[in-house]
């Protein structure tokens, strides 16, 4: 009888041991699954920093065009001053009749440097707006990405722990339901392992 009670016990612990060790290969495989999930956090990172990277590049294209702006109005000043000394001067000769040619060629040049100086601020005006057009699209891209990887990372990171814990918890259980005594005393055996382990490695 004593004979029969310990091949019971004896295959309930081999049985014990291998729910276990299936458990445990599960638990690799979720936390193989979990580094997975942390290398594509880090390349989602670097992808995040290359986003930031090009919006500081449409940040400083957007500083020059206000740059060349700024200098384009200061131009504009300086034509309209040039344009005001020049039409002083023209008022001052009109009296004399055989250089009207020379004024109106002057007042004609004027009025193309004028003509181009008004092109040239339209056309920065517009690649300025352009430029933060494509600066705040390129915000919004990359927020709306960050939050939608994250979100799914955050999600598949929470059901694998679960997962983990429900499996665990399972194979405990089921260990303890079948084992009973048998399974505690090689759990407490192993944790004794384990500390002195710890122990040996201090």
């Amino acid at each position: 009888m004593e004979i029969l009670l310990i091949i019971i016990f004896f295959v309930l612990m081999l049985y014990a041991f291998s729910k276990s060790g299936t458990a445990k290969k599960e638990l690799l495989q979720k936390e193989a699954k979990i580094t997975d999930l942390n290398r594509e956090i880090h390349q989602l990172k670097t992808e995040i920093s290359n986003l930031n990277s090009d919006k500081r590049s449409l940040h400083d294209k957007i500083q020059r065009l206000r740059t060349d702006l700024s200098n384009l109005q200061m131009d504009k000043r300086a034509v309209d001053q040039k344009n005001i000394q020049l039409k002083n001067q023209n008022d001052a000769l009109s009296k004399y009749q055989d250089i009207i040619n020379i004024q109106v060629e002057c007042e004609y040049l004027l009025k193309i440097a004028e003509r181009d100086s008004v092109k040239l601020k339209e056309r920065a005006q517009q690649e300025l707006d352009h430029a933060q057009l494509q600066a705040k699209e390129s915000r919004r891209i990359t927020r709306e990405y960050t939050e939608k990887r994250t979100k799914e990372v955050e999600l598949l990171y929470e059901n694998a722990v679960r997962e983990s814990q429900r499996i665990i918890d399972h194979a405990e259980t089921k260990a303890e339901s079948i084992g009973g005594d048998a399974y505690r005393s090689l759990r407490e055996a192993n944790e004794i392992a384990d500390r002195i382990k710890a122990m040996k490695c201090n």
